[in-house]
């Protein structure tokens, strides 16, 4: 197979990792950092910027690696999708990663994953996450807590259970090109990763959750006006704390909220819905799609553009602008370069 970076070599890379991002140099750089202290070093890492500023041109020239590539798309997609989508057709690696740019991977995390994968004869496989919830204000930072991500169901994804961020994915590059690309945010009534997810184990492909912690997900929608500042203190924090594993992952482990205990009755009904969903999953309905849209009222693309208010951003652009629309776009980029 082919692709616009040439030919995949059969002796090539193990691992390409693809990092989408958009306008957070201080904080992509810890992602990236992550990266390098991987104890697992077979691999090539492809950044791509969903039209970002200089800081960040300027952020990855700092990094003197021939394992590092950065490529600038022309045109702001406005979300992961597309970026993602140019990181796998530019993928020279066996297998493929991803890692969200405002996460961080514990240094053993390729090398779990890889081995499980193999281990397991796997086509993919979703690690541990600990999700990082901040509170709304950062002189509260002290009281942030974690919630679990990647858990399975007997060792396997699981549509209704498993929420499997893009940052604990790997799977064979094989199996990234087989299924459809990512879907924009703007088409998805949930998020464009757990739609893909599905529909790789609907394609029959073998997914397995790795029983081990080692990513660790700072989500930007949890912090009003994150794309606004240059920095936020948490990736500092954690990023810190990475030389000592173990100790990081039972302080992580410690924070864990657990979820309250439901009546019976509540606990039966969603038992009864869980059935149907259970189906639904086996026709080819995705599970997290299905709730997002008749029991929270989602509509698509309305997911995305909640989290990029909170993040201080614009509204998504347009896919089909107006004539209108585009001449006010390029007078606002002529009043910025002037």
């Amino acid at each position: 197979m082919t692709d616009s970076a040439g030919p995949l070599r059969e002796d090539g890379v193990a691992i390409s990792i693809v990092i989408a991002t958009y306008n957070r140099p201080a904080v992509l750089a810890y992602a990236i950092r992550s990266v390098l202290a991987q104890d697992f070093a077979d691999w090539e890492l492809i950044v791509v910027g969903d039209r970002c500023s200089e800081a960040t041109d300027t952020l990855m020239a700092s990094f003197v690696d021939e394992r590092i590539r950065y490529v600038n798309l022309a045109l702001n997609t406005g979300e992961q999708s597309g970026p993602n989508n140019v990181g796998i057709a530019r993928a020279q690696g066996r297998y493929i990663a991803f890692l969200n740019h405002d996460d961080l991977w514990f240094p053993d995390h390729l090398r779990s994953a890889m081995d499980w994968l193999q281990a397991s004869g796997a086509d993919g496989v979703i690690a541990r996450s600990a999700s990082i919830m901040l509170p709304p204000q950062p002189d509260q930072a002290s009281q942030w807590y974690t919630s679990p991500t990647g858990i399975g169901r007997a060792g396997r994804y699981d549509p209704l259970h498993t929420l499997g961020p893009a940052s604990t994915l790997l799977l064979k590059s094989s199996v990234a090109r087989a299924v459809a690309p990512w879907r924009p945010a703007s088409e998805c009534y949930f998020s464009s990763s757990q739609e893909w997810l599905f529909r790789i184990w609907k394609r029959g492909f073998q997914l397995r959750t790795v029983p081990h912690l080692t990513v660790m997900q700072i989500a930007s929608g949890g912090r009003p006006g994150s794309y606004l500042g240059a920095d936020n203190p948490e990736h500092a924090f954690f990023a810190e704390r990475l030389n000592q594993p173990l100790e990081l992952r039972l302080l992580l482990l410690d924070r864990h909220r657990q979820a309250p205990t439901r009546p019976l009755w509540r606990r039966l009904a969603k038992s009864i819905v869980f059935v149907g969903l259970r189906a639904a999953a086996h026709l080819g309905f995705a599970p997290c799609e299905l709730i997002a849209r008749f029991v929270l009222g989602r509509r698509r693309g309305s997911v995305i553009d909640e989290l990029r208010g909170i993040r201080g951003l614009s509204s998504l652009p347009e896919r089909d602008p107006s004539a209108a629309a585009l001449r006010a776009r390029y007078a606002r980029e002529q009043g910025a370069d002037g």
